[in-house]
């Protein structure tokens, strides 16, 4: 009886199970010859030899190119021959295959959660590869699955008349029992990869550098940043516990990476998580440890080197090439690496008689990757205090030294030492908690084009009861133009801060770089008009409460756009009736 896997004759469908063949190709071509010799008056072609034995119209075709023939087709081609055919048994079932708990199999595993799939109804497994741009490591990979699982893989190139997208995608395709048993037993899960959320089996996590390893070299990618024509090292995939196999790996190298971000594709409207590694001690310190192929491979490395030979280049020449190349390819995909788009950008940069050589290709990538460390002293420290004060953001901050690049995490550690060693009359609180506080209150205030754009709910709460405390004192008798002279005066010269009876230290909270936008010629008047309008509003809700006049949130902040939405302006009034030990009730 036929099994249920079994489709009926010529559909090109057999069972997976059953044993099979293989028949040396000289031999097979021999003894269709003489099929064909035998009945001389029957039109036999390759094709109908296939069907007549029970197989498909690519049977023949496909054993003369080294696939296997199921054995009861064999059997049936024989019979047509009339005499035993030399031949080689290929059971897709095999021995049993056990996969060692090694760093060959992790790297393996690693691959297979990148590009494999596993289908437990036809006992496939396939690896989906471009063997265009990535030959080299479909050879490597292709050797891989016949090391680890003992069979030769089928190649299975997409077609241009089926899928004229895909023309550069190939498989590599087992038929194997044994092998699908293997990789379960691994913990590997057949179907769907994003459904089943798959990570990378647990047995396997302790074998840090093979993981990374198989994750880069399929769904990692090495590219360069063109803002500081440096290398950064990214990781995506769908299923978002991959991901985190990835981060978490990376940190166990010492290696920081950024947090793990979801995104929605255009193409698919599906949701993928990236996570980036970017500095450059962090990158050299990945691509040392981990060494994937993709770093190895010539092409890549020569893709690479010319895109920092241009981007280093004159800005004339630079801007040239950037204009030329996004007119020669208008969807920014086609320019990621290709050896179509390498031959282009080859081409285009010797027209601009840059010297394209191997010498210069591996100056370009050994200049990119070199770390010129910042030695600690007090002058670069004040320098990195003055940056922080003037923008307020540390990535800015970060920007200014692309040539001597410095990271995030340094700038931090440098500014708390500056903080420690200058002797702050005004700040009686110095160390951690000390310059937390300072650093909390001088950060991400934006101000671009002569606008103070945002200042953040921290920062309005003190301005607010600094404003708060200069009408109280006056006893609530003052205009705005002197409560804004007052205010001025204190964020220029004091700090914004009130003894309690619980805390009687005061605490570090002067906004430095306020004092900087209110006597910077370009946002001076911006920064008054923005502190006026708060002067504004705490004159009002003062006046309310005292005429005991309530309004609805929405209507009071109506009135008040400046603040950035209702939450807000009900933190700022909170914080003052905390902080003053007042009550305003003028919200119904």
């Amino acid at each position: 009886m036929l099994s249920a896997n079994f489709i009926k004759k010529g559909s090109g469908v057999y069972d997976r199970l059953e044993e099979c063949v293989i028949i040396e190709p000289d031999w097979l071509r021999s003894v269709c010859n003489q099929i064909r010799a035998k009945y001389p008056n029957k039109n036999l072609p390759d094709y109908k030899i296939g069907i007549i034995i029970g197989g498909h119209k690519n049977t023949i075709s496909n054993a003369l190119a080294g696939s296997s023939i199921p054995y009861k087709v064999f059997k049936r081609l024989e019979k047509l021959y009339g005499k035993p055919i030399v031949h080689k048994r290929n059971s897709p079932i095999g021995e049993k295959i056990e996969l060692e708990e090694n760093e060959e199999t992790a790297e393996f595993l690693s691959i297979m959660l990148g590009d494999g799939n596993i289908n437990e109804e036809n006992y496939g497994i396939i690896m989906s590869l471009n063997g265009v741009d990535e030959y080299s490591y479909v050879e490597y990979v292709k050797e891989y699955m016949k090391r680890m699982l003992k069979k030769e893989p089928e190649e299975i190139w997409s077609k241009d008349d089926d899928d004229p997208i895909r023309t550069k995608g190939i498989k590599l395709r087992i038929y194997s029992l044994a092998g699908v048993d293997a990789l379960k037993n691994a913990r590997l899960v057949p179907g769907d990869k994003v459904k089943h959320r798959v990570s990378i089996p647990q047995r396997y996590r302790r074998f840090i550098k093979a993981c990374l390893k198989g994750l880069t070299d399929t769904d990692g990618s090495i590219w360069i940043s063109k803002k500081d024509r440096s290398f950064r090292i990214s990781f995506v995939n769908a299923s978002k516990p991959l991901v985190e196999n990835f981060k978490q790996l990376s940190e166990k190298l010492g290696i920081n990476t950024s947090k793990v971000n979801q995104y929605l594709r255009k193409e698919d409207k599906k949701y993928n998580y990236l996570v980036i590694i970017s500095s450059k001690t962090d990158v050299n310190k990945f691509l040392e440890h981990v060494n994937p192929e993709k770093w190895k491979d010539k092409n890549r490395r020569k893709y690479w080197g010319i895109t920092l030979i241009y981007l280093n280049a004159s800005k004339k020449i630079r801007e040239a090439i950037k204009s030329q190349i996004e007119k020669d390819f208008l969807d920014p995909n086609d320019r990621k690496f290709s050896i179509e788009y390498l031959e282009y950008l080859e081409g285009i940069c010797k027209k601009f008689d840059l010297q394209i050589n191997n010498s210069n290709i591996e100056k370009a990538i050994e200049k990119a990757l070199a770390y010129h460390k910042h030695h600690y002293s007090k002058k670069f420290a004040e320098k990195l205090k003055m940056l922080f004060i003037k923008l307020g953001n540390l990535n800015k901050v970060k920007e200014q030294f692309q040539e001597t690049p410095i990271d995030q995490k340094t700038i931090l550690k440098y500014l708390f030492l500056v903080f420690n060693e200058e002797e702050y009359e005004k700040y009686e609180i110095n160390g951690e908690n000390g310059f937390k506080t300072w650093y909390e209150n001088n950060k991400n205030i934006i101000a671009e084009n002569g606008k103070i754009k945002t200042l953040g709910t921290e920062k309005r709460k003190i301005i607010s009861i600094s404003i708060y405390n200069i009408i109280k004192r006056a006893e609530f008798d003052i205009n705005n133009e002197k409560v804004l002279e007052k205010l001025k005066y204190n964020i220029n010269n004091e700090e914004l801060s009130f003894k309690t009876e619980k805390d009687n230290q005061n605490k570090v909270l002067q906004l430095e770089r306020l004092s900087y936008l209110l006597n910077n010629d370009e946002y001076k008047e911006s920064m008054e008009q923005l502190l006026l309008k708060h002067i504004e509003f705490i004159q009002d809700i003062i006046k309310l409460s005292n005429q005991n006049k309530k309004y609805r949130i929405p209507e009071l902040w109506r009135k008040y756009p400046f603040i950035s939405n209702t939450t807000q302006m009900r933190a700022i009034v909170k914080k003052i009736e905390e902080k003053f030990s007042v009550k305003f009730n003028i919200f119904k």
